[in-house]
């Protein structure tokens, strides 16, 4: 199912690139993936993410992570190269690679390109619970990694860790990540927010700090309100 705002135009191209920038294509269930009534409903995640009308990113599009995988959203362009790794798969190791499978929403600004400025938030089920402190660990694992996009050529890309305020019976984290290239004179930074309450993992990036922390602060309070996680 989707809902959306507005035009769908371009969305494909444009997460695309948001996945080149966020590593959004590494968000999956490996943690386990519930079945039947085992699993969160995903109206209860959908609610997670700040409401499409009236939203402080302006147009926004929502997608459930399946429908995502089959429209190609959540695949990593065929022209990135990163190194290290863990500059961008952060998630993989400890989440999995299967997109499709995931029970959750994915929701993202479709007016984003390089540049100019990105969102994009997620609500999903994560059984056994989202280890946020190895997801974070393994980010900051890049602190002077290497880029490579055909668009822009070679650049650098750096995961730095942020101050969060707790947030009680949930565990909460925070990055920037910083991209640039020189010779194009383009540079981007990001913040990624990151709640996990029970098996509910809420993250939200942004170029607007206070923006992510709003999204994961909303999600949360509903998250509580629903007796979710």
């Amino acid at each position: 199912m989707r809902i959306r705002t507005g035009r769908l135009t371009g969305v494909v191209t444009v997460a695309a690139t948001v996945v080149a920038t966020v590593g959004i294509g590494y968000l999956a269930g490996g943690a386990g993936v519930a079945s039947g009534s085992d699993r969160v409903d995903p109206h209860d995640l959908h609610a997670l993410l700040l409401p499409a009308e009236g939203h402080p990113a302006g147009e926004v599009i929502e997608v459930t992570f399946e429908d995502a995988t089959a429209e190609g959203m959540l695949a990593l362009p065929p022209d990135m190269r990163v190194m290290p790794d863990s500059c961008v798969d952060y998630l993989n190791p400890v989440l999995g690679d299967d997109t499709a499978a995931v029970n959750g929403w994915t929701q993202a600004d479709p007016t984003y390109s390089a540049g100019e400025g990105i969102f994009v938030a997620w609500a999903a089920e994560v059984r056994g619970g989202a280890p946020v402190r190895e997801i974070v660990a393994h980010a900051l694992e890049c602190q002077a990694g290497q880029v490579h996009l055909s668009s822009l050529g070679e650049g650098t890309i750096a995961n730095t860790p942020v101050d969060v305020r707790p947030m009680e019976g949930a565990e909460t984290a925070a990055l920037t990540q910083t991209m640039s290239f020189e010779a194009q004179d383009v540079a981007t930074s990001t913040t990624l927010h990151m709640v996990a309450i029970g098996e509910v993992l809420i993250m939200a990036m942004a170029s607007d700090p206070e923006l992510a922390e709003k999204s994961v602060t909303h999600g949360y309070e509903r998250a509580l309100e629903l007796g979710i996680g």
